[in-house]
């Protein structure tokens, strides 16, 4: 295998001339690849420096829009909230209470979510109750008899 020693011309552009051997196959091989390798070097360098700038730019637009995107977050936190209540009361077969002044209360099929969530079906739901003159109620029975909803 022989190598030719040849040298290129400076580019248009203002390169430096290098300095190539040719192969028996055909094949340019760069001799020295310190030129190439300083190209690359200052690419990466400028690449760097335009990555940081654009992180920068981003960074104090961000800033700008902190208080904004502060209450945006609080609100899809409230809405999530909501949405996650949603879906439980769904789940449990939930009624939305009705509110009296008259200290009433009147359960009718109450059950205990999370026995909802182990026993499912088999749940025993619970009347429960209190006021109109009934002022006490006394809970006792065997167990799985409803006694955790009506405390």
């Amino acid at each position: 295998m022989y190598f030719h020693q040849i040298r290129l011309q400076a580019s248009p552009a203002g390169d430096c001339s290098r300095s190539v051997s040719e192969s028996t196959d055909g094949l340019l091989r760069a001799a020295s690849g310190h030129f190439l390798n300083n190209e690359i070097n200052i690419l990466m360098g400028e690449e760097r420096d335009e990555e940081y700038r654009i992180l920068a730019n981003l960074s104090r637009r961000v800033r700008e829009e902190m208080q904004t995107l502060w209450s945006n977050y609080e609100i899809l936190g409230e809405l999530d909230f909501l949405y996650a209540i949603s879906k439980l009361s769904i789940r449990l077969k939930s009624v939305r209470p009705q509110v009296n002044e008259d200290g009433e209360i009147d359960l009718r099929e109450a059950r205990h979510p999370l026995l909802i969530f182990q026993k499912g079906d088999q749940v025993v739901p619970v009347h429960l109750r209190l006021g109109n003159g009934i002022r006490t109620l006394i809970i006792s029975g065997a167990n799985a008899g409803g006694k955790t909803v009506s405390a």
